[in-house]
Formats: C-alpha cells, structure tokens, sequence
C-alpha cells in the first residue's frame, strides 16, 4: 500500500482519505470524493518563556507507535490504522505506551502529490550517469512516503558586546646594495564594540532522522507563511516524533547565533587575527513555532546498503545519496581518451 496511515475513511466507498493542499480538501485515493477543509486557524509565533506552561500537548487523541526491525517512531491518531513502517517498510509494529509531546503549532503543508514527487525523482535520477542501471530501477520502483518531521524555529535579538586584541603583520621589502631583504613587524592593538543582530526562523529539526547538513540542502521551507496546526492536514501522512525538546532545541540555536555573531565580528577586521575575543550577547524578545515540515522519503537497499532519498514536498528539491557503476565510470573515460587520441591523430595528418 502506498499510504501506510489512514486518518479518516470516505463516506461512499470507505477508501482512506488524503489531505491535498491545492485543493484545500480532504481527496479519497480511490474514488475523488473531496471534503472541503475550512482553514481558519493562523500560524503565529509564541513567546519561548511561556512555552513549557502553556504549549498544547497532542492531548488523548494521539499515540505512538514503534518499529521493531528499524526503532523507527511516529505519531498517529489513535483511530489511524498504520499498515507498515514508513522508514523501513517492516510490518512488524506496535503501538507504544509513549507520550507524543507537544503538539505542534504550525504546518508547512505538501504542495507536491505524490505523482509529482515521483517526476521530480525520476528527473533528479536521470541526471546521475554513474548509478548502476539495477539501482535505478529499485529506485523508481521503491514506495515514496510523505512523512511531516517535526521542527522548531525560532527569532530572537541579540544585544552584542565584544572585545579583542588585532594582531596584523606586515611584511616591507627593501633594496639594500642591490639586495631584496623581506622585514616583517606584529603590530596588535585592543578593540571592542557593540552591536544589535536580529533573527528571524532559525530552524532545528527535532527529528534525528534529517541531520542538519541534510535539511540545509533540501532548504528553503516556507515556514514563515506556514498554516495553523489542524489534525486534517495530516490526514495520509505520517508524522515523526520529535526526539529533542524545545529547550535543546534552544540551546543548539543559542550556540548558532554566537557562532554567527563570532562570524561576523572577524569578518569585520579582515585582514587582522583576533586574539581573546570575547562576547557577550544578551538575547531578548525569543519567539518559536513547534512547525512540521513536508518530506517524500524512499529507501532503497543495494549491496547490502541502503540509499536515502528526501523530496522537499513543498518546493520538490531533492537530495539522496546513490552508489556508483565502476564499469560506466571506466568507459566513459576509456571514450574520453579516445576521443582525445582521435583529435591528435587528425591535427597531425590532415
């Protein structure tokens, strides 16, 4: 089965029903029926101080079930029927007794149907000339799954107070007797400052699943225009648990903004090192969402090893890592360098 978690059920056919964000409406994946969704909730940003007091929770109407092959986890509705594992296709899972967390309050929703994340895929695998023929077939034969992970962002600013010591050599040559002779003087002095930075969505997946340098190449989402969380946009998606807390969350970005504050200060004496800077950076006014962010997945397995594909199901940009054809490696240079012999040959008799 394509859709492995099944939210609600078509009054004429019982066929599961699919949120499509086009269409702003629930579609049923076998005979059209649509339901109109109303959206009348806003995605807004909420003060991070109040966040562990006042944040909803999944509340009873949720649960989590595991992977006993994979480990992998999810959250669904406590009416969903979960087939087969998302992540690695196993059908031997459970339900877990585990609390889901906080709810999210903001959704990036799919504006890709499944149909067109395949395309994007087949287009992204026709580029690859060195993938072995038989992983290609895998490929476009293997299940695409839409799976919302979890996320959080957040906007903060940022009072910056800073001081250093420049160091700078520079090197004079002089002409003496005819000679060059290379003279080379370390001259240092202190400096400091203050600054204001603003930011505006730092985003930290809260799923281990996507590692940070995968995210950034699948990047941009549109989580600043993201839709209030509603349980119908889920419907016919899985959702990732989330394995790391807001306050984590906050902690890697705390580390983030000085790195980019750091960042900036050295850019700004150029041509000098900084030696004992040292910051102070006073954060105010943090704001956050707790946002689901839209992925096709599929994985394929080849020699013992499997290949993650990712489909950004908001904008189709895709990433995924394939294994390598030494033979289509070895003649396209092999042609190459016949392709080089034969431009000789002629230049040399004709």
């Amino acid at each position: 089965m394509e859709t492995t978690t099944i939210t609600q059920k078509c009054k004429n056919c019982h066929g599961g029903l699919v949120f499509d964000a086009e269409k702003n409406a629930l579609v049923c994946d076998k005979c059209g029926n649509s339901i109109t969704v109303i959206n009348n909730v806003t995605s807004v940003e909420e003060s991070f101080q109040e966040l562990l007091s006042k944040a909803p929770d999944w509340q009873k109407d949720a649960s989590v079930y595991a992977c006993k092959s994979c480990g992998a986890k999810g959250i669904v509705n406590k009416f969903d029927i979960v087939i087969k594992c998302d992540y690695c296709g196993a059908e031997n899972i459970n339900r877990s007794n585990e609390v889901p967390g906080l709810r999210p309050n903001t959704v990036v929703l799919f504006k890709l149907n499944q149909a067109e994340a395949k395309a994007r895929r087949r287009s992204w695998l026709s580029k690859r000339f060195f993938v072995p023929n038989i992983f290609k077939r895998k490929l476009e034969q293997s299940d695409l799954s839409g799976i919302y992970y979890p996320a959080y962002t957040f906007d903060a600013q940022a009072a910056v107070r800073y001081s250093a010591v420049a160091v700078q050599t520079r090197t004079s040559t002089l002409v003496v007797n005819g000679e060059e002779i290379s003279h080379s003087q370390t001259v240092s002095r202190p400096i400091d400052g203050v600054g204001e930075e603003t930011f505006d969505d730092l985003l930290i997946m809260a799923n281990e699943e996507i590692a940070p340098e995968v995210c950034k190449k699948l990047e941009p989402f549109g989580t600043q225009n993201g839709c209030g969380f509603k349980p119908e946009y889920l419907s016919g998606y899985t959702v990732g648990l989330a394995s790391k807390d807001p306050v984590q969350a906050w902690a890697e970005v705390k580390k983030t903004i000085e790195g980019i504050v750091r960042n900036k200060i050295i850019t700004r004496y150029s041509g000098f090192r900084l030696e004992n800077l040292k910051l102070e950076i006073n954060i105010t006014n943090i704001m956050y969402k707790h946002v689901l962010l839209p992925f096709y997945v599929s994985r394929t397995q080849h020699q013992d090893k499997t290949y993650n594909l990712l489909i950004n199901g908001e904008t189709g940009k895709v990433y995924g890592k394939t294994p390598k054809s030494g033979w289509k490696i070895f003649r396209f240079f092999a042609l190459g360098l016949l392709g080089v012999g034969a431009t000789i040959f002629l230049a040399m008799f004709l």
